[in-house]
């Protein structure tokens, strides 16, 4: 069954919004790391990240365009995290606001709010956050504002 590139875009927010709220495990192991190690990690990603990006199969586009392309209302859609270099930090998901925590390995960050976690991987080359959506083919990336 083949579905809308439309109905795909509500399907990975949802995956998204879903991986955050609905308890979905982190199953890769986090690294034990001194105080020190700890903090450098934090200062590495703390700020603003937003879902800036997408790429469907070869074709990439900015968030805008991705919305405009999909009759998705942006501010409805927008993702954000904002981390603090104490580990804690700000979920926005359209208009809702969330508290969270999160650990970051070098390569995975594990948001965690009151209702589960979820791992999003480190791209170091873009200098950003992706998750993968396998059904669409889809990877949404969340960049240093």
């Amino acid at each position: 069954m083949k579905i809308s590139k439309s109905t795909a875009l509500v399907l990975f927010f949802a995956l998204i919004i879903s991986s955050l709220f609905a308890c979905a495990p982190v199953s890769e192991t986090v690294t034990t790391y001194d105080e020190a190690q700890t903090n450098a990690l934090r200062a590495k990603v703390a700020g603003k990240w937003s879902l800036s990006e997408f790429t469907v199969g070869s074709e990439t586009y900015s968030f805008e365009e991705y919305c405009e392309k999909e009759n998705a209302n942006p501010e409805e859609q927008a993702i954000s995290f904002t981390f603090n270099e104490d580990g804690t930090g700000e979920g926005t998901f359209g208009k809702n606001k969330t508290s969270l925590t999160y650990l970051f390995d070098g390569s995975l960050v594990t948001v965690t709010t009151e209702n589960g976690s979820t791992g999003f991987n480190y791209d170091k080359a873009k200098d950003a956050f992706y998750i993968y959506d396998e059904n669409s083919n889809t990877y949404g990336y969340l960049t240093r504002q």
